[in-house]
């Protein structure tokens, strides 16, 4: 790590003296070279190279403060490494999966940049950059308002399907036909996940939160799969069917559900008058250390008296969505749909799909009503709280696209 990060910073000229640019070499000198005399003056001996040279208060300082910074992400990497790690246990049932290979589950097509990324590309972003323009202009870094509700909000009217945002990629789906209502949450996440500060209020206490009937995980990510969110949810109904992708049986085993539902893509279940499909998405997954690739991810199509209503959970963009398609070639009534977290570009596209691929993704899917989730909750990447709908609405010319905010409900008929 020492060494790509001297590499790096001496791989740039200062304005001011024309030397390297060692905001940390310089410190890495200093530390590992150490100071000589030369004609009565203190200068830094180079680890790489022969030509001695001052310090300069601007190397210095940038030193010590990104030193800081690499310093305290490697003593948090570890702290939450030791801690977690004891409770990290793998399904040995994924080694039999047919989406399960040499390294991890697979996606649906190429990934190579996505799984030679790594730790290493991690680091690069948050320490180095490079960094990308804000897509809008003028925004500012406050949060979405949230409408505050009670809990009979959440509730559909007769003959409804009433889709609630509670916020990042939770979603409430409530469905009545004939006087029988059935509640669905997708990707609960009530409080922050480790390390991520949540920016938006629930629209309402998790603890007034009416028992849900089915739970749909779209993958293991800390901001998509919360295990107190979770646990609060079982202890409103024990019954609850919680659907998770492969390779999370040992998990739902571990965490005492009584009702798990390990689906892979292409399966689906029926249950409540629903036929619930897990189908592919274009991501990865990951708990803890060592854990990159080991639960597989997805996305989730849920048929309801004729109508259909697809959550992408996590993704990039790619043809997936056209296959999604060719087996639901009616199209989708509701696509709840993530936009957020998509800058910086070269690291994000990967994994997660931005505002205009989010429009043609909706197209792909022969999409009806599109709902744009995984934004203002969270800061997972360099875009604003706001900036992936902005960007949205911008760049939306006919879609039908529903810009809400978290406690806002959007109904649908049956």
């Amino acid at each position: 790590v020492l060494k790509f990060i001297y590499l790096y910073s001496s791989a740039h000229k200062s304005p001011n003296s024309g030397y390297p640019e060692s905001a940390l070499a310089g410190y890495l000198d200093l530390r590992f070279g150490g100071p000589n005399f030369y004609g009565g003056k203190t200068v830094y001996k180079p680890l790489i190279g022969s030509n001695p040279r001052m310090p300069l208060d601007s190397d210095i300082r940038k030193a010590i403060r990104v030193n800081y910074k690499v310093s305290l992400f490697f003593v948090l990497f570890c702290i939450i490494f030791i801690f977690f790690n004891s409770c990290l246990s793998l399904d040995p049932a994924r080694f039999q999966s047919p989406y399960y290979k040499e390294d991890g589950y697979i996606n649906p097509y190429p990934d190579k940049e996505l799984r030679e990324g790594g730790f290493g590309r991690v680091i690069r972003w948050r320490l180095f950059g490079p960094k990308d323009p804000p897509s809008v202009e003028g925004l500012t870094a406050d949060p979405p308002p949230v409408k505050s509700i009670q809990p009979e909000d959440l509730h559909a009217a007769e003959g409804k399907i009433r889709i609630t945002l509670i916020g990042h990629s939770t979603v409430w789906i409530s469905i009545r036909k004939n006087g029988r209502l059935v509640s669905m949450i997708t990707d609960p996440v009530f409080k922050s996940p480790p390390i991520i500060s949540r920016l938006t209020a629930m629209p309402l206490p998790e603890k007034d939160l009416p028992p849900v009937d089915v739970i749909l995980v779209s993958h293991a990510h800390w901001d998509h799969c919360d295990t107190y969110s979770l646990a609060l949810l079982h202890e409103k109904n024990e019954n609850v069917y919680t659907i998770m992708p492969d390779g999370m049986g040992r998990f739902a085993e571990d965490m005492g559900y009584k009702k798990p539902v390990i689906l892979q893509w292409w399966q689906n279940i029926e249950l409540h008058n629903l036929k619930i499909t897990f189908t592919p998405a274009q991501h990865w997954s990951m708990r803890l250390p060592f854990s990159r690739f080991q639960y597989h991810w997805g996305e989730f199509v849920v048929e309801a008296y004729g109508k259909k209503v697809f959550f992408a959970g996590d993704t990039a963009y790619s043809p997936h969505f056209k296959d999604i398609t060719n087996r639901f070639p009616e199209g989708m009534d509701a696509v709840i749909m993530p936009v957020g977290a998509f800058r910086p570009r070269w690291f994000m596209k990967n994994a997660h799909i931005d505002p205009e691929d989010a429009l043609k993704a909706h197209q792909d899917l022969k999409g009806k009503n599109m709902f744009p989730v995984h934004w203002g909750t969270f800061r997972l990447g360099e875009d604003l709280p706001t900036e992936s709908v902005e960007l949205l609405k911008k760049v939306n010319k006919s879609e039908n696209v529903h810009y809400w905010t978290p406690g806002v409900s959007v109904e649908v008929d049956l």
